[in-house]
C-alpha cells in the first residue's frame, strides 16, 4: 500500500512537470496583415528575424503574398515557439524579387517594419521593431511607407 501511494505521488508529479513544460514551450502561428500597396500590383515580401545579431542580414523565415485589390496582403509564417522577433516587409511593385534602392541605397519602393516602426537614416532598430511571442497565436499588422518623401 506504501508503495502505490508513491507511485502515484510519483506518476502524478511528473504528469505536472510535463505539462507545465510543454505549456511553456507551446509553438505560437505568426500571421501578418500588410497594407498601403496599390490595388492589384506587385508583391509583398516579409522576413521573420528571431535575433538582434541576424537582424536585417539572416531572416528565419522568407514569405511573399500577391497584393489583392485593396492594396493589402496576409502572410503567414508558420508556427515558432516563444522568444522575441522582428518582421521586414517591402513592396515589390515591379516584381522583381528585390528591393530597389536608389541614391545612397534609399529604397524606392514602400517598406515596413514590426511595430510599425521607423528608422531615421537607415532601417528601424530591432528594438524599435522586436515583438515577443509567448505560446498564443499572434497577427501583426504593417502599414507600408516611402522611407523617403518625394
Amino acid at each position: 500500500m506504501f508503495r502505490r501511494r508513491n507511485v502515484s505521488a510519483l506518476v502524478f508529479l511528473l504528469w505536472v512537470y510535463s505539462t507545465t513544460t510543454w505549456a511553456g514551450s507551446e509553438e505560437s502561428n505568426i500571421t501578418l496583415s500588410v497594407t498601403g500597396a496599390d490595388s492589384d500590383v506587385g508583391n509583398i515580401m516579409a522576413s521573420l528575424f528571431d535575433s538582434a545579431e541576424s537582424y536585417m542580414e539572416t531572416p528565419l523565415v522568407d514569405v511573399t503574398a500577391s497584393v489583392d485589390e485593396h492594396g493589402a496582403a496576409v502572410l503567414n509564417f508558420g508556427s515558432h515557439l516563444p522568444g522575441q522577433f522582428a518582421i521586414v516587409v517591402f513592396y515589390d511593385k515591379n516584381e522583381n524579387g528585390k528591393l530597389d534602392t536608389g541614391f545612397l541605397r534609399i529604397p524606392k519602393e514602400k517598406v515596413g517594419f514590426s511595430n510599425n516602426a521607423k528608422g531615421r537614416f537607415g532601417p528601424a532598430s530591432w528594438d524599435d521593431a522586436l515583438f515577443s511571442l509567448d505560446g498564443v497565436d499572434l497577427q501583426v499588422a504593417i502599414e507600408l511607407i516611402h522611407a523617403k518623401k518625394n
